[in-house]
């Protein structure tokens, strides 16, 4: 077939490189949910290695198919032009010509607005898909993505590529609280109590009974939020009493996963608890009302009280076991759920307010210490002496790697928040990019700071997935100043001449490159009987000069000779120190140093 034939028909060609472009367009729109549910990669052998995504590779043969139709509609330009060039004044020839131009340049608009967006697509659907995405040039930075199922994550620039979309928050979508409307009992104060904090901010999820002192002065907090109209009020609802109007309830614009929402972060409102008896219980709820004078509720939660003594924060010998809990009061943390007056095993019988398997209290996380931090007053800086780090004052600018001390955070990850003065709450990153797997163990967080937060000071706390309870809390400070960042080790335990590979951000790749080794050593005075009288603990520091294969995001370096303990881990680039990462100085045998926490030998 000669190609004077091909074309004979003008109206058909020009109409088919129309339709052949929108069908290609077409083509691609449709696979979009195909897209967005796969994680599949593509492997194909390049000089360098590498990999191209579902999403990348589809979106490339396309381009390339658009590419041909452009080239299909240069050459009937140039035909077209031929035709005209020797028509010879044949009017039926140059009116052909004529055709053939207008149906090729329509086509050639399409396939240029086409290319267009099938390049955006594959930019966009790369984070959407979860998968690689779309190419990137600083490797190791990371950007805010959607993930298949809408929510907010963060992903990676690894091997040149955009990786996988990761959760902000692994409950989403799934809670309640990612919904169009969404309410809860937030937390309880008591200015006759002003060291009773363990109630003071609860998880949105909490299923246990808050335990609470009969009392004139409660206050009581509340959270709501509405994606579509603004909340007007609040209101508390105690079981058999009377609604209670909650004060600073005007909702405000504020953005939660992404997406704009009226909320109200931080209602209050004063709840008379004088007349209940001790040991009594309850149940109270929130209904919110909007504009539109609709309204929605919050679950019930249950409650009981208690005599005001479990709630002063001293050990009141006789009534109580330890601080605040025990006899008179709730059982205390770790001990049975029973009670000889409501031997069950029961929410209520535990100052935590939660019954756990094997009818145990369960215990609220506790952060200890937070890293890296700045001198306090008494002049000692970031943990240099382990019983001068209350004044300590954490912190580093946004984007920064913090670390998170303490015990009873959980095996699994839960959430780490950090609260402004309002109440408003923002969730700080888990996923740190792919070598930084497993930054969340029982006793040590690693995460990092919320993107865009303000110049101020904000409160950490850590919420126990399994439990949903609530730590308390650790002021940090959000400022400009930019230090390494330590994720992982890996391993986290060792002795000389092993070696530990230190995962991160921000290394140095001058010198000075140096890794501080902390190594602390907890001695006993035994006295007769095997009783421990006083114990010491003794900081050795040393700087490793065994260190190898510096990069921006890890090195490689063995532990000191001849220690053992517990050692705190942290870069330094000659300005600043980075956060803190635990390791343990130990074969793991008998009669090796064991456990972590307080520089003793006991896993919490």
């Amino acid at each position: 077939m000669s190609f004077g034939r091909f074309i004979k028909d003008k109206k058909k060609c020009g109409l088919a490189l129309i339709v052949s472009a929108l069908v290609v367009v077409g083509l691609f729109f449709a696979i979009q949910p195909l897209l967005a549910q796969s994680n599949f990669a593509i492997f194909r052998s390049t000089a360098g290695g590498g990999s191209v995504d579902l999403v990348t590779l589809i979106g490339r043969i396309v381009q390339v198919i658009l590419g041909l139709l452009g080239v299909v509609a240069v050459v009937l330009l140039i035909y077209a032009g031929f035709i005209w060039m020797t028509a010879a004044g044949n009017p039926q020839r140059v009116e052909k010509a004529k055709k053939i131009i207008i149906a090729t340049i329509i086509g050639l608009v399409i396939i240029f607005a086409s290319f267009a967006i099938v390049s955006f697509l594959i930019s966009w659907l790369g984070g959407a898909a979860g998968g690689p995405g779309a190419p990137c040039d600083i490797e190791g930075s990371n950007e805010s993505c959607l993930t298949s199922d809408g929510c907010l994550g963060n992903r990676y620039c690894t091997n040149g590529h955009w990786g996988s979309c990761h959760k902000f928050d692994s409950s989403c979508p799934y809670d309640p609280y990612f919904g169009p409307q969404f309410s809860y009992v937030s937390g309880f104060s008591d200015p006759n109590f002003e060291n009773w904090t363990r109630f003071r901010n609860l998880s949105r999820n909490f299923s246990g009974t808050v335990q609470l002192p009969t009392s004139t002065s409660l206050i009581v907090y509340g959270y709501a939020h509405d994606q579509d109209k603004p909340i007007d009020k609040l209101e508390l609802n105690p079981a058999s009493q009377p609604a209670l109007l909650f004060l600073n309830s005007t909702s405000s614009l504020k953005t939660i996963n992404g997406k704009f929402y009226n909320v109200v972060s931080e209602a209050d409102v004063n709840w008379n608890t004088g007349a209940y008896t001790g040991e009594a219980t309850t149940s109270i709820f929130i209904t919110a009302f909007n504009n539109a004078s609709e309204q929605f509720n919050s679950a019930a939660l249950a409650v009981k009280f208690w005599p005001a003594h479990c709630f002063n924060n001293s050990f009141d010998e006789g009534t109580e076991l330890d601080t605040d809990c025990g006899l008179e009061c709730p059982n205390c943390d770790g001990q049975s759920c029973y009670r000889p007056e409501n031997p069950v095993c029961n929410n209520d019988n535990c100052a935590s307010g939660l019954c756990v398997s094997g009818c145990v209290c369960a215990t609220n996380p506790k952060i200890d210490y937070i890293s890296p931090a700045t001198k306090g007053a008494d002049g000692i800086t970031d943990f240099d002496h382990p019983t001068t780090t209350e004044d300590d004052l954490a912190n580093g600018a946004t984007s920064s790697l913090v670390t998170i001390l303490g015990r009873h955070f959980g095996v699994a990850p839960g959430w780490v928040s950090f609260r402004d003065s309002s109440g408003n709450e923002y969730t700080a990153q888990l996923y740190l990019g792919p070598n930084c797997t497993g930054t969340w163990s029982n006793n040590q967080i690693i995460v990092r700071v919320p993107d865009g937060l303000a110049l101020d000071t904000y409160n950490v706390e850590v919420v126990n997935t399994s439990t949903n309870l609530t730590s308390n809390q650790k002021p940090f400070e959000v400022n400009n100043i930019e230090r390494p960042g330590i994720c992982i080790m890996n391993p986290v335990k060792g002795v000389y001449p092993s070696s530990t590979d230190i995962y991160g951000t921000k290394f140095p790749l001058v010198p000075p490159q140096d890794v501080l080794w902390e190594v602390y050593n907890r001695y006993f005075q035994v006295v007769g009987g095997g009783h421990v009288v006083s114990s010491s603990v003794v900081r050795q520091d040393v700087t490793s000069t065994l260190t190898a294969s510096w990069t921006e995001f890890s090195v490689t370096d063995t532990p000191p000779e001849n220690k053992r303990g517990r050692a705190g881990v942290r870069v330094y680039n000659g300005a600043e120190y980075s956060n803190y990462s635990l390791f343990m100085i130990s074969a793991g045998s008998e009669g090796e140093p064991c456990g972590y926490s307080s520089m003793a030998c006991d896993e919490d």
